[in-house]
């Protein structure tokens, strides 16, 4: 399980859900336009809620591990929709080895002063 900070607030899911959810994070970020994120939680004595977060291009969010002795919640169909957005990258890119392969596989193309309006 994985407590999830974000805007001040903090709450609980699953490390699938965390994990699909900085993904989807890191997608939205990239297009630059602000999205409405459902994220499965679980309320401690509870049970199971859902949370709701604005998504824009310069969020930030901390995901740490969390103690929990219950059954983990079974939100596998959530993260299968989670993967399923548009924006959820699809790229090898974040999952490379190393930030540094990460920027190779990235780096832009060399300038062209000919080229300078790429017509």
């Amino acid at each position: 399980m994985r407590q999830v900070s974000y805007a001040g607030g903090r709450f609980v899911t699953t490390d699938e859900i965390a994990d699909a959810l900085l993904h989807l994070v890191v997608g939205i970020a990239s297009t630059g336009v602000p999205q409405l994120v459902e994220v499965p939680i679980v309320v401690v004595g509870a049970g199971q809620d859902v949370a709701w977060m604005t998504v824009g291009p310069s969020s930030s969010i901390l995901s740490m591990p969390f103690s929990w002795i219950d059954e983990v919640p079974d939100f596998s169909d959530q993260v299968t929709m989670m993967r399923m957005q548009a924006s959820y990258p699809r790229s090898t890119n974040i999952t490379a080895g190393s930030p540094s392969q990460a920027w190779e596989s990235t780096r832009a193309a060399p300038w062209d002063d000919d080229d300078y309006y790429g017509l």
